[in-house]
């Protein structure tokens, strides 16, 4: 009895396992099928702190700092040095005379350019791109 319950739980387990890997996709999806990755591909985006995947945002307008830092803290939580080190960081960055727009959040080889930046499309790409290492 015990081996007939040993091996319903391994058998459990395995079909548990293969379910959830087939529902795995680390890859990422450019628009062939499915929901495609947000911004657009921008592969001159070589900042070395993006290939170990962190995301950065930057704004020229001095106002849109505070929300961006808002949602990078809610995000990925405080500025931390030790976030940046493992690819875990949302860094904020201000560059008055960014021509690319108001806003532009990058990451490695992707760019999403906003006017806003409370637009839901920011979001949504730091979280996507959030610890992607560059492939």
């Amino acid at each position: 009895m015990i081996a007939v319950t040993v091996l319903v739980a391994v058998v459990g387990a395995g079909a548990l396992i293969a379910f959830f890997q087939s529902r795995d996709d680390a890859s990422l999806d450019t628009g062939e099928g499915g929901q495609s990755a947000p911004g657009v591909a921008a592969p001159d985006e070589t900042d070395p702190r993006l290939a170990g995947g962190n995301v950065i945002l930057t704004y020229r307008r001095a106002e849109d700092g505070v929300v961006l830092r808002a949602l990078a803290e809610d995000i990925a939580g405080p500025p931390d040095e030790a976030l940046e080190e493992v690819g875990q960081a949302v860094i904020v960055l201000r560059r008055p005379n960014q021509s690319a727009g108001p806003v532009v959040a990058h990451a490695a080889g992707r760019r999403l350019v906003t006017e806003q930046p409370d637009d839901p499309e920011l979001r949504r790409f730091v979280e996507y791109f959030l610890g992607r290492t560059a492939e």
